[in-house]
């Protein structure tokens, strides 16, 4: 090889500055290692270095020159014979070390043509052929050629250490990434969810709210019916006042008219009076005679001033008390009007009062409507929050997702370049190692063979190769290092970068999400507020109609009170004006008589001086005379009277044209003179009596009308005028007779007397007079004597039966007034009322008050006395028995509130609700309703479930079967019927029967019998667990279960009452979870409603062939005991055995 040209040998090696400028233009041509970008770069394919030529024995030179080793290198210069005017080459740069590039390997990349230790194909690290000839070189070449091994061997340790840390660091910021963005997506989730959270909360507790809102609003409009019905009472109460009121003053006026009018009237006849008897007395003393006739005319005179005057004075009197009597009449009318107008006023106050308690549920339902409507509004304001907030949530998980993938791609970037940044500074090195060890090696092979460098200076120049190769391999690794490094940063910086970015997004997403809970939560607000002020707003309105029906109603019935006021004045003042004038009237006869007065007692004066001057004989004639006269003009009277009456029955057909019928009128003629006679007789003597006597005491009075009536009697038959006569005085006033009054009166007592022994004497004569009557004739007069034989005993003149009115005692109600201290108002309207006083005196021994118990009565009649007394005895107050008697008659309800008060239910309901909501309860529910809930309440059932209950029996129309459930105490589980109800009326609903059915069915045997409905745990399986069926009837041990069938059938199918019947067997057998008890008869009750149905027209054998014909048999109904199938002709029993 010594004898080839250094060209054919061996390429020529570039000269230091080549050797450096290499390197860094390669590496001015490689992008500096970088923390990746988000995106990642294009990966640059590793630059190539094409092979070198060794390095020509000038390079050893110069490489022995920049180490110093001036002896090797003046051996090689002057083997070389280099000449004068050359330079020795510069000193070789070390081996730079080549930044990593941008793509991540699997593996270091290789030059072209150069094997994994940097040699070209087929060519060893070193060349030691050159130098095989020269063994003084053999062992410097070798040393270079394992100093060059053992440098690559570090560079590629390095490498591959530096590309496990660079992909560990991938690795593991790639895992925080990952769970970073888990994390935030997990955060944003769990934000969203909480924002959810409070959302709904806040939907609730809104809806709550407004829910609370609106039924409170709502029970106080209703409850507002309550104040506005007793305020409309008062106001009533308060009219019917006023009317008593103004009545009462009326009444009063027109009183004190009459007895002015009566004091004027006795006043001024007191004055003509006197001024009469002092012209009597005047005119006495003035009569010329002697003593006798003076006397006689004094006692004529006197006594003739004294008849007219004291029948001045009888006339006063009783017109004064005719004046008090009409006055007092008028009083009487007007206060009774007053109690009729304050009794009728609010006649029509319960129609007022329902439409206040109408208008009322109206704005309560309107309330509730609002309420609804609001909710409805908050839950859609809710959903939409929420799906907002879903949406946030979805896009902000898409942001994270997409940056945590573009953070990773960033993150594989960075590691795929600075693994590729490594696989080309490690190739480069080791390349470069390799050919600067093949540069020492060739440059010692080159060096002449004369003038050899010394042991030593090789040894030297190995190490100097060797120390040269390690700086190089020395800045690769720090070079590898700070690239490694500086990936490892930029991995950081991604990372921080993502953090940075998903806590400002997760800030963002934050106070979206934030302002999406306060839009909700104004949105809330508004409906709260819009709530409150709607409901307000309806409550104004309410209070405005409720003042508005009161005040209109009222002003009505203060119209009617003014009109009657002033129809009481009218009346009080045309009754004292009529009285006026009838006083006036008779002052003017009074007046009159006074200008007749003075003839009459000139009249007088002459007649007792001509009695004074007469005989006795003369006075008895004189008296005789005057009897005779009056009994001829009284016989005349009886004898025109006779023949009126004689027609009258003639023309009546009660009589015959006879002797007999006229002596029939004639009796009849007579005994009306007699009572005539009797009338008048008893007149004018009390009108005697008062004028003589006065007013007297009362009992006084009562004595002499029992007197004057027996007087007058005698008066009639003429015994009275007989013993007046022969005794000589007038039994009424005790004055003594004259002879000629005594002689009058003997003669009308004999003839009067004379004259009936004369018509008793023709009539016996004349024989029975019962013939002259015609049949018509004798029937009335048998009717007469059937009511003088039996007093007080009627015959019956129609076949209606004859009710029996409670005897009222005359004075009970004046008795209750002075027992229990009651106004006289008070006690008159009782009596008015008619109430029975046994009640009256049961409830205001209770403490009732009477005013209070009077209006009861007469708003009320017996049915509110009967409530108060039923609700008071059970220990009701009073306050709330008034309520609750209010409230039923202005909703019209009364009729059932007194028919539940008598049964104790609404005492019990009372005990635990207020007195308007058991009221409106019977409203709403009526009494059979009502004692659903009692009835049910009564076994512990909540009065809410209770009354849900009997809400729903009256909806699906089931309230008479469901109240004898409840009441009868027959029902097993009472708290599970409310439920059962609800899936009945569901049942209802979808057009099917089947609970109805049952529950039909139950409440018919609860009447004989104990029984439950669906379960029992009264009766009990043969293994002891609670029973189940339809109904279990526990009095007759019977489990049914039944199926209503309301399919028609069809010719091509199995008939829908065997699908039915089959299915009642299968549970029967237990087999669908239901188990009948055991030792119960089980029956399969099968009814078929469908007209349509084959079956429902069939007898009882024609319908067992059909279920024979189809497939029914005693297989099908193994486990039951008997088959009840009720269809069009009726109810069907089969048993298994038939089949």
């Amino acid at each position: 090889m010594a004898g080839r040209p250094a060209s054919a040998r061996e390429p020529t090696a570039p000269s230091a500055p080549e050797r450096h400028a290499e390197p860094r233009a390669r590496a001015a041509d490689r992008p500096p290692v970088r923390p990746p970008a988000p995106a990642r770069p294009p990966v640059r394919p590793p630059a190539t270095t094409a092979p070198r030529a060794p390095l020509a024995p000038s390079a050893v030179l110069g490489l022995q020159q920049a180490v110093g080793n001036k002896q090797v290198a003046a051996l090689l210069a002057g083997g070389r014979g280099t000449a004068a005017g050359d330079r020795p080459p510069a000193t070789p740069d070390a081996v730079p070390a080549r930044p990593p590039d941008a793509a991540t390997v699997p593996g270091p990349t290789r030059r072209p043509g150069a094997d994994a230790g940097g040699h070209l194909d087929g060519e060893p690290v070193v060349d030691l052929g050159g130098v095989a000839d020269r063994p003084d070189l053999a062992a410097p070449a070798a040393r270079i050629q394992q100093a060059a091994l053992a440098e690559q061997a570090v560079v590629r340790t390095t490498a591959a250490t530096l590309r496990a840390q660079v992909d560990a660091d991938v690795l593991a910021r790639a895992a925080e990434v990952r769970t970073r963005t888990a994390t935030e997506v997990s955060a944003l989730g769990g934000l969203v969810a909480g924002r959810k959270a409070e959302v709904s909360q806040r939907a609730r507790a809104a809806t709550g709210a407004l829910e609370a809102v609106t039924a409170a609003q709502s029970a106080r409009a209703r409850a507002s019916a309550g104040p506005a019905r007793q305020q409309l009472q008062q106001r009533v109460t308060a009219k019917r006042g006023e009317a008593t009121r103004a009545a009462t003053e009326q009444a009063n006026l027109a009183q004190d008219g009459g007895a002015q009018q009566s004091q004027r009237a006795v006043e001024t006849s007191a004055e003509i009076e006197g001024r009469i008897t002092a012209t009597a007395r005047q005119k006495a003393a003035a009569y010329p005679g002697d003593a006798d006739v003076r006397d006689a005319v004094h006692e004529a005179v006197t006594g003739t001033a004294h008849e007219v005057a004291a029948d001045m004075a009888a006339k006063s009197r009783d017109l004064g008390a005719e004046a008090r009597r009409t006055a007092t009449e008028l009083a009487t009318s007007i206060r009774h009007a007053g109690a009729d107008l304050a009794q009728e006023l609010g006649t029509s106050t319960a129609e007022v009062e329902r439409s206040l308690t109408d208008a009322a549920g109206t704005t309560a339902d309107q309330i509730s409507g609002m309420g609804s409507d609001q909710a409805v509004r908050l839950t859609a304001v809710g959903r939409q929050a929420q799906s907002a907030l879903d949406g946030l949530r979805t896009a902000a998980v898409a942001q994270v997702q997409a940056a945590g993938r573009q953070t990773l791609d960033a993150v594989q970037a960075t590691g795929a370049d600075a693994r590729s940044g490594i696989d080309h500074a490690e190739q480069d090195a080791v390349v470069e190692l390799a050919t600067g060890a093949r540069s020492a090696v060739a440059a010692l092979a080159s060096s002449p063979g004369r003038g050899r460098p010394a042991r030593d200076d090789l040894d030297e120049f190995g190490e100097q190769v060797s120390a040269e190769l390690q700086g190089a391999r020395a800045q690769t690794t720090t070079g590898l290092t700070a690239a490694a490094d500086a990936a490892r940063r930029q991995l950081g910086s991604h990372v921080g970068g993502l953090g940075q970015a998903l806590d400002g997004g997760h800030g963002v997403v934050d106070a979206q999400a934030t302002a999406l809970l306060g839009s909700a939560g104004e949105a809330f607000d508004a409906a709260q507020s819009a709530t409150d002020s709607a409901t307000g707003t309806a409550l104004a309105e309410l209070a405005e109609a409720h003042a508005g029906a009161t005040d209109q109603y009222v002003g009505g019935l203060d119209e009617q009170v003014r009109t009657a006021t002033g129809t009481w004045a009218e009346q009080r003042e045309q009754t004292v004006g009529e009285i006026e004038t009838n006083v006036g009237d008779q002052l003017a006869g009074h007046r009159a008589a006074e200008m007749r007065a003075p003839q009459q007692l000139d009249d007088a004066a002459r007649e007792g001086a001509e009695a004074a001057e007469a005989s006795i004989w003369e006075q008895i004639g004189a008296g005789i005379w005057n009897a005779i006269k009056k009994f001829g003009e009284g016989l005349l009277f009886l004898l025109v009277l006779t023949l009126g009456v004689f027609g009258l029955l003639l023309a009546l057909g009660l009589v015959v044209l006879s002797v007999k019928g006229f002596l029939i009128a004639l009796a009849v003629a007579g005994l009306c003179l007699l009572v005539y006679a009797v009338v008048t007789g008893i007149a004018d003597r009390w009108a005697q009596y008062r004028r003589v006597w006065g007013d007297q005491p009362w009992y006084v009075d009562i004595g002499a009308a029992l007197g004057i009536t027996v007087l007058s009697v005698g008066g009639a038959f003429g015994v009275t005028q007989l013993l007046e006569g022969v005794s000589g005085y007038d039994f009424v006033s005790f004055e003594g007779l004259s002879p000629q009054q005594r002689a009058e009166r003997i003669t009308e007592g004999v003839l009067t007397i004379a004259t009936i022994l004369l018509f008793r004497s023709v009539a016996k004569r004349a024989g029975p007079i019962g013939e002259g009557l015609t049949a018509r004739g004798r029937g009335v007069v048998e009717s007469i004597a059937d009511l003088f034989r039996r007093p007080g005993e009627r015959r019956p003149v129609t076949d209606e039966p004859v009710v029996d009115e409670p005897a009222v005692v005359p004075d009970a109600y004046a008795r209750l007034g002075e027992r229990f201290r009651l106004s006289a108002d008070t006690v008159e309207m009782m009596r008015d009322s008619r109430a029975d006083p046994a009640v009256l005196e049961a409830l205001l021994s209770r403490g009732l008050d009477g005013e209070r118990v009077a209006l009861a009565a007469s708003d009320h009649g017996a049915l509110g006395l009967s409530l108060l007394d039923a609700l008071t005895r059970a220990g009701v107050t009073e306050g709330v028995a008034m309520q609750v008697l209010q409230d039923a008659a202005a909703l019209g309800r009364l009729p059932e509130a007194e028919a539940l008060s008598r049964s104790g239910v609404l005492a019990r309901l009372l005990a635990r609700r207020g007195p308007e909501e058991v009221v409106l309860l019977v409203d709403q529910l009526g009494v059979p309703g009502v004692e659903i809930v009692d009835g049910l309440a009564r076994t512990g059932v909540s009065d809410a479930v209770a009354t849900d209950a009997a809400m729903i029996a009256q909806r699906i129309g089931a309230i008479a079967e469901v109240r004898q459930l409840a009441t009868s105490g027959n029902l097993e589980n009472p708290a599970g019927l409310r439920a059962f109800l609800r899936e009945v009326e569901l049942e209802v609903r979808a057009g099917q029967r089947g609970k109805l059915v049952s529950l039909q069915e139950a409440a018919r045997r609860s009447e004989s019998g104990r029984v439950a409905l669906e379960q029992s745990g009264e009766a009990r399986t043969e293994d002891g667990a609670a029973s189940g069926a339809d109904v279990i009837d526990h009095g007759a041990r019977e489990a049914l279960q039944q199926k209503v069938v309301t399919g028609a059938s069809r010719p091509d199918a199995v008939n829908p009452v065997t699908v039915n019947l089959e299915k009642a067997a299968s549970q029967l057998r237990g087999e669908s979870g239901e188990v009948p008890p055991a030792g119960y008869a089980r029956i399969a009750d099968i009814r078929i409603e469908n007209p349509a149905n084959a079956m429902f027209p069939l007898e009882r054998a024609a319908l067992l062939e059909a279920l024979r014909n189809d497939g029914v048999d005693a297989a099908v109904l193994r486990g039951v005991d008997r088959v009840h199938v009720t269809n069009g002709t009726g109810t069907h029993v089969y048993t298994p055995g038939e089949f």
